[in-house]
């Protein structure tokens, strides 16, 4: 069996992504069925199933907060921008998980801080370090360019999810660069 990592859509997550790792048999070819009764459609697999979505090695050793790997990763050309097929790059997930020192050498390697996860709502990198409470994070991101006012296609900006998730700390960091900005 090999192992392969993703990141799955799941309405049940927090941010509607979740990162998993499955057991998949090589030499399978699994039948999908769609079941359409519930308030959703649900791929449902027959037999073993074999799942493909492309997540990029820098993708994964950021989500890991692996600075050494990322750096060599780097070092070797990987672009920090690359980006899973839901759009995440290695700076949306560094950001989501907290790892101040990963965002900081992404961000000296020019990651694009404002790049929005075109596979989902357009959450950029500041989006999801004020859902998750990371205040280090958000203060790093801000500083290199990070727009505080962007917009996902819903229409929420970074305050109002840090608001609703009760991340004080974010909020007023926020709130203090837009009351600058005005």
């Amino acid at each position: 069996m090999m192992a392969h990592h993703f990141h799955v859509i799941d309405p049940e997550a927090s941010d509607g992504v979740r990162s998993a790792v499955f057991e998949i048999p090589e030499a399978t070819k699994p039948k999908i069925d769609v079941a359409t009764k519930g308030p959703a459609p649900l791929l449902r697999a027959v037999g073993p199933v074999s799942l493909v979505c492309r997540v990029p090695e820098i993708v994964r050793v950021a989500e890991r907060g692996d600075v050494g790997a990322l750096l060599s990763l780097l070092q070797g050309g990987e672009s920090p921008d690359a980006a899973d097929d839901f759009g995440l790059t290695a700076l949306h997930v560094a950001a989501k998980k907290g790892h101040a020192a990963v965002v900081g050498h992404l961000l000296e390697a020019r990651a694009d801080v404002n790049r929005r996860a075109s596979g989902l709502r357009g959450e950029t990198p500041a989006f999801y370090a004020c859902k998750y409470g990371r205040a280090a994070v958000l203060c790093l991101l801000l500083r290199h360019g990070a727009d505080p006012d962007l917009a996902t296609t819903d229409g929420r900006v970074p305050s109002q999810l840090a608001r609703e998730k009760g991340h004080h700390e974010v909020e007023a960091i926020l709130l203090s660069v837009l009351r600058w900005s005005v």
